[in-house]
């Protein structure tokens, strides 16, 4: 079964509502109102189907690079919500801190 709504939907059934989740954790319909679309309700973390999962990949490297360079346009020092959750991680209150210590942990690792 395929999690999309078939309005707005591109070649590979992903709805603007599915990418905006990828992006924000968070999509055009509120599940309350039946017309859901997306993977889960707004800043649902899952536990998400292995078909949810392997969906959400597949839509990431269609649109990834995409949403990355809006969202780091937009948000500088921030990343998308997929992104966050591709790491096993929840978004941090801090964003910019979490990244930096991550980057400091690379640059170690590296040494």
């Amino acid at each position: 079964m395929m999690y999309y709504s078939r309005i707005h939907a591109d070649q590979n059934h992903w709805t603007a509502s599915h990418r905006l989740q990828l992006k924000t954790g968070c999509n055009l319909r509120s599940p309350a109102s039946g017309n859901a679309s997306g993977w889960g309700p707004c800043g649902y973390a899952g536990p998400y189907t292995p078909e949810q999962q392997r969906e959400m990949q597949a839509c990431w490297e269609v649109y990834g690079a995409s949403i990355l360079e809006e969202y780091l346009r937009d948000r500088p020092g921030q990343r998308p919500w997929y992104w966050w959750l591709q790491q096993g991680m929840e978004i941090p209150e801090d964003e910019r801190a979490a990244l930096r210590k991550m980057e400091d942990c690379s640059v170690q690792k590296s040494r």
